[in-house]
């Protein structure tokens, strides 16, 4: 029983003095990173994430791991140079296609077929530094915490099926049967 006490004192002790770091957690936009588009559709993600707790979060990378065929995957988080998020602070990025904001973007070949399905992961590789990369006081040797580090959200894209000109044709023959129908109708009314 006292080996336990112990062996429980010492674990808490080792623990409480252990600098604790609170990472960083980014989350896709829309929630569960499902998407959908029709054929030559270029659909995204945005983003919210939340930095780490002590240190500042520099992204580097981000690629879309699956095996879709049928699309092409391009990635903002690079482009956007030094991506720095400050200690703790919270950011959001909407996708928006035209101003590549966001996470990325996936674009839908003419040819891929209704129902396809991608599932995949969204892997956003960041660093992490004890002071901002852009200070003039940067020093690579000591103020670079961790490299390589990855934030990963489950991501999908669905194609949507594309309105046949039949549906067209049938839609429209209904909409003027109805509309001659009433005009039918006012006609007799008139009269």
């Amino acid at each position: 029983m006292l080996k336990s006490i112990l062996l429980l004192t010492a674990t808490l002790v080792l623990a409480t003095s252990l600098p604790v770091r609170g990472a960083g957690i980014m989350t896709l936009i829309p929630a569960g990173g499902d998407l959908s588009g029709m054929p030559g559709a270029t659909v995204g993600w945005g983003f919210s994430l939340t930095g780490d707790a002590d240190y500042y979060t520099v992204f580097s990378d981000v690629t879309y791991n699956s095996l879709a065929g049928w699309g092409d995957f391009t990635g903002y988080l690079a482009d956007l140079g030094s991506f720095i998020v400050d200690p703790g602070a919270m950011v959001t990025h909407p996708f928006d296609a035209d101003l590549q904001t966001g996470v990325g973007s996936f674009f839908i070949h003419l040819d891929a077929n209704p129902g396809f399905m991608t599932t995949g992961i969204i892997d956003a590789t960041y660093g992490l530094f004890r002071i901002s990369p852009d200070d003039l006081a940067f020093d690579p040797d000591s103020d670079i915490i961790s490299l390589d580090n990855r934030f990963s959200n489950p991501a999908r894209v669905t194609v949507d099926p594309v309105p046949e000109p039949s549906t067209f044709f049938l839609l429209g023959a209904g909409l003027g049967g109805l509309m001659l129908q009433r005009r039918s109708e006012e006609r007799t009314a008139l009269k």
